[in-house]
């Protein structure tokens, strides 16, 4: 009777084991998640319960490919001729491509002027400048987010949360590229400021008539819902209201780089849902009057920094008038070779047309040295060979890397030149030398 008794006894232990497990495991992975059970800090008690069965759509939205999306707006305006003629011209993709992005988000922004009783497009009079994106991303090849383009509409404008215009534009914009696979859509730009908004019934209720429209109208393209202006931690709260409501499987978080300096909260958001940052601004900007919202995510400089820590697909922002490009190709490329977070890879056949260097002068203290960046334009250029050289080696040595040494017994002035192998494309740094020996 003992044996028997413990083989009952055993055979009860391994059940109530096995029922005891999932358990254990959700727990963990709550933990893990950085999500407390029970409370509204995170994500709802019966999606977590599922996870541990089923594995989660979460990380970041990659593209057809499977690659990451790195890119830069173009502006549709009707008082915006530069910008527009600028977006029309496809030699200004394969310039952004040729330099490692992959991906523009062109932004609408006449609802903005219009809120403010000013002269815009009306949606039939954008479509075409839209085709002829939806054009040259397919020439291109490169992935296209189109964003209906206001900014806290639904806070200081459309107080009643109607989303008109937003329909309007969708209900013609959503079935005109629904079989399009380069193309996603962003349907509102921060349509409010103020998080507690998205959690008013009326608000979420007409968001999500939104939402169904474009789901209904293009049930395969991606959507990038949300276009949050911040990573604050009530992100989190809202996204989990919502979850119930979306489609995952074609459906990301869209979310802009502001207002806090701590990744942690998107992260959290990452765990569950797909994700990708659709506006980052730059760290110089942010002493500018108006511009605290611009914040050092996780101590990095720029933006893009954290971002490719966190793994996130992004597009950089700029002023709608700036066709420039000198941001997204000098200012980023440089940081991110500098810095060892540059993805980019040479493509064979693309010939150089000039060369970047970090430095135009510098002084240094014989005996010491300093680092020079140089980098061929564009950056996917075939050949990437960089020639260095000096003006006069008994002043100032620079080494193959751009290593640059003052060896001057005097105070003297030179000149540090590096030149592209393929095509002799030269720039150069004026090298003050201070000589503090006797």
């Amino acid at each position: 009777m003992n044996v028997v008794r413990f083989r009952y006894f055993l055979f009860f232990a391994v059940i109530l084991l096995s029922l005891t497990v999932p358990l254990n495991l959700s727990a963990r992975y709550n933990r893990i998640a950085g999500v407390t059970m029970g409370t509204t800090s995170g994500f709802a008690l019966k999606e977590l319960e599922v996870y541990p069965q089923k594995k989660p759509i979460s990380g970041v939205l990659k593209d057809k490919n499977g690659n990451t999306m790195r890119g830069t707006p173009m502006v549709l305006g009707k008082s915006l001729t530069q910008s527009v003629a600028f977006a029309q011209n496809i030699e200004n993709w394969k310039t952004i491509q040729n330099n490692g992005f992959n991906t523009i988000r062109v932004c609408w922004v006449d609802p903005y002027y219009i809120d403010r009783s000013k002269s815009g497009w009306t949606v039939a009079e954008v479509l075409p400048y839209l085709d002829k994106c939806v054009e040259n991303a397919t020439a291109t090849g490169m992935n296209l987010i189109i964003n209906y383009h206001n900014v806290g509409a639904q806070q200081n404008y459309d107080k009643t949360y109607q989303f008109t215009l937003e329909n309007e534009f969708w209900t013609a914009v959503a079935p005109r590229y629904k079989n399009n696979d380069l193309v996603y859509y962003e349907p509102a730009n921060e349509p409010t400021f103020t998080m507690s908004d998205y959690l008013k019934p009326e608000f979420k209720t007409n968001y999500l008539k939104l939402y169904t429209i474009i789901r209904t109208l293009a049930p395969e393209r991606q959507i990038l819902f949300f276009s949050f202006n911040g990573i604050t931690q009530e992100i989190i709260k809202v996204v989990d209201h919502y979850s119930p409501q979306i489609d995952w499987t074609h459906t990301a978080v869209g979310y802009h780089m502001y207002n806090s300096t701590t990744s942690e909260h998107i992260r959290t958001v990452m765990a569950y849902h797909p994700v990708i940052c659709t506006e980052w601004f730059y760290d110089h900007l942010s002493k500018l009057p108006g511009n605290e919202f611009i914040k050092r995510v996780d101590g990095f400089k720029l933006n893009a920094q954290t971002l490719e820590e966190l793994g996130s697909g992004w597009v950089d922002w700029r002023d709608w008038g700036d066709v420039t490009l000198n941001e997204l190709v000098d200012t980023v490329i440089t940081d991110a070779r500098a810095k060892n977070y540059w993805w980019g890879q040479p493509v064979a056949g693309i010939k150089a047309t000039g060369i970047g260097l970090s430095d135009k002068k510098i002084e240094l203290v014989s005996g010491k040295s300093k680092k020079l960046e140089a980098f061929v334009y564009p950056a996917l250029a075939e050949n990437q060979q960089i020639i260095w050289n000096s003006s006069n080696t008994k002043l100032v040595t620079v080494s193959e890397t751009g290593l640059v040494k003052a060896v001057s017994s005097r105070d003297a002035t030179a000149t540090i030149t590096a030149k592209t192998e393929d095509g002799s494309f030269a720039s150069s740094c004026e090298v003050i030398i201070r000589f503090e020996g006797r």
